[in-house]
């Protein structure tokens, strides 16, 4: 049976590897420290004996810590607290720390007993969660009022070009009157029939861009429509290519098409149209004299260019293109930004959903850019109706 003197010495084995003791006068100095304190503290015992505790202290311990400490042990009862202190190399360290004064037998102050546990990684623990907690929290909310800002965009869009198509249709119809009232009434009007053709065309082109600014929307809210059906390539994109006559000739552009026979494909011919506009439309403002048109078949794989002879996109600038609303200036080149920064991003999104890939590349044949989508002559894609 364990005796009660070997029991005592049982607790002070385990309190003095595991805990920070130590004893002061009633002036606060030390009078006897364990070997933990030493350890932890960086001090020796001859360095700390006779020694104030503010030997430890570190400068950011608010004053009025330690005044409500003094205040509680003097009225003789137990303070409990966590204090931050500062081992003799400058390195802090936190204790959670209990303060009991020894009374004498007529019940004056005879000491003061100091037993401390170090939880400092406890508490860089704790800290970090939280500060994580915290930046996982902010992120959210910024995440959260990103997409409502996001959402918000999205939704003026819509509203303001679903605005403009009606005011753009009366132009071009009213370009189509004006053009069909003067045709064959001679030369003194064949000019006002090439300005009709011109704003016409110029009315397309932006109607153009109000409807992908209108699909846009759709495609990011996932409610654009799609029905894939197989149709003839080649007529499509000679159809594509004769409602841009008027841009290529005002612009001196020679357009070269190159298509298999028989090509077929089975796709959305609607947005299969969108895309070779938005191409075509792209290399007419950025073309010096030629553009060039090809659709090849290979297997079951098929590749489609458009490519032209303007100065081309640098290669750090060939994804950022693909970006919404991005255009890009090549600084060393004559090459402006001439478009909205709408028509590519469309497609780029419009090709990810078609089951296709879209890059931009130098153009082997004219030198300028080149577009190139390639993709399954039949698609395993199967989109009909809303998504």
């Amino acid at each position: 049976m364990t005796s009660e003197n070997e029991l005592l010495k049982e607790y002070r084995n385990i309190v003095d590897d595991n805990f920070i003791v130590s004893k002061t006068d009633v002036k606060g100095n030390i009078i006897y420290v364990n070997q933990k304190f030493c350890e932890i503290s960086g001090y020796s015992s001859s360095e700390l004996l006779g020694k104030p505790h503010n030997i430890v202290r570190h400068p950011d311990m608010p004053a009025a810590s330690f005044k409500a400490m003094w205040s509680t042990i003097l009225d003789k009862r137990t303070w409990r607290g966590r204090i931050t202190n500062l081992n003799k190399n400058g390195k802090p360290y936190i204790v959670e720390s209990v303060v009991s004064p020894h009374l004498y037998p007529d019940g004056t102050i005879k000491e003061f007993m100091a037993v401390r546990y170090e939880v400092t990684e406890f508490i860089e623990v704790g800290k970090k969660l939280l500060e994580e907690k915290q930046a996982r929290e902010q992120q959210k909310i910024e995440n959260e009022i990103l997409q409502k800002i996001n959402d918000a965009k999205d939704s003026f869009l819509v509203i303001f070009t679903h605005e403009l198509k009606t005011p753009l249709n009366a132009v071009i119809t009213f370009s189509d009157y004006i053009r069909n009232t003067l045709a064959g009434k001679g030369e003194d009007f064949e000019e006002l029939v090439e300005l009709s053709d011109s704003i016409r065309e110029s009315g397309l082109l932006m109607l153009s861009t109000v409807e992908t600014l209108l699909d846009l929307g759709k495609l990011k809210a996932n409610k654009l429509t799609f029905h894939f059906k197989e149709f003839d390539v080649g007529l499509n994109i000679h159809r594509l290519a004769l409602n841009h006559k008027v841009l290529l000739m005002s612009n001196n552009l020679e357009l070269d098409i190159s298509i298999d026979d028989n090509a077929f494909l089975t796709s959305d011919s609607v947005y299969f149209s969108k895309i070779v506009t938005n191409l075509l439309s792209n290399a007419i403002k950025y073309a010096g004299s030629r553009i060039c048109i090809s659709f090849h078949i290979s297997t079951n794989d098929f590749i489609f260019t458009v490519e032209d002879d303007g100065e081309g996109i640098a290669l750090e600038n060939r994804e950022k293109i693909f970006e919404l609303f991005e255009q890009v200036d090549d600084s060393h080149l004559t090459r402006q930004a001439k478009g909205t920064g709408v028509g590519l991003h469309f497609i780029k999104l419009l090709c990810n959903e078609m089951g296709y890939t879209i890059r931009c590349t130098e153009s082997v044949l004219l030198g300028g850019a080149c577009f190139e989508i390639v993709g399954k002559t039949t698609s395993s894609i199967h989109k009909i109706g809303v998504k």
